[in-house]
């Protein structure tokens, strides 16, 4: 009962940790290479965090079953940290398949990639609508793709950034194609964004 307490304490810290990983007009990009909106490891090492401790309970119980060590009885003391440490496998394999695909929002002159742990896309800017930020259930980004009914949205703590200043980026390059040159390089993208904006 303790580790499930435990595990519930550390999913309030990973939330915690999420939702504050995001606050209005802040940017995060990579510093070299293109335009690169990326969320702060704070976030990924807490969901693996979140995912080993949900495994300790299943370890746990496991040991005790090959050991013959003493154990409370119940079926449900049993099957309950069994069935969370599944789980939290599932997870892991998940967080390890999305390695393969590089973390955040990428914009460069071709168009734009991304978004690890979330539905990934690879479009050419002429297969993007629009960009917009908003959203009921906290800041997102909105993005409207030519050949998909339904619009991609993108968390701000998946960015890592304001989704209101990263839908005016990809906006201002979408509607200047002369300029996407600029997103070689991802902090002077922004600077060409914000010297325009100030105009």
């Amino acid at each position: 009962m303790g580790s499930f307490a435990f595990g519930l304490l550390v999913l309030q810290a990973y939330f915690l940790v999420v939702s504050l990983s995001v606050k209005r007009g802040v940017v995060r990009v990579s510093k070299a290479g293109p335009l690169r909106f990326l969320s702060p490891p704070t976030n990924r090492a807490m969901l693996v965090l979140l995912v080993l401790v949900c495994l300790v309970p299943g370890v746990i119980v496991v040991i005790s079953m090959v050991f013959d060590l003493p154990m409370a009885d119940g079926r449900s003391l049993r099957s309950g940290p069994l069935g969370l440490a599944i789980i939290a496998i599932g997870g892991l394999g998940a967080l390890l398949w999305s390695v393969r695909t590089p973390a955040g929002l990428t914009l460069d002159e071709r168009g734009l990639r991304g978004v690890r742990e979330h539905t990934s896309f690879d479009v050419e800017w002429d297969g993007l609508v629009r960009a917009e930020s908003g959203g009921k259930m906290g800041m997102k980004l909105t993005l409207h793709f030519r050949d998909r009914r339904r619009p991609v949205v993108v968390g701000g703590p998946q960015i890592g950034s304001d989704p209101a200043v990263v839908a005016a980026v990809i906006e201002y390059y979408r509607l200047h194609p002369a300029e996407r040159t600029h997103l070689s390089d991802g902090p002077g993208a922004i600077r060409v964004v914000e010297a325009r904006a100030s105009c």
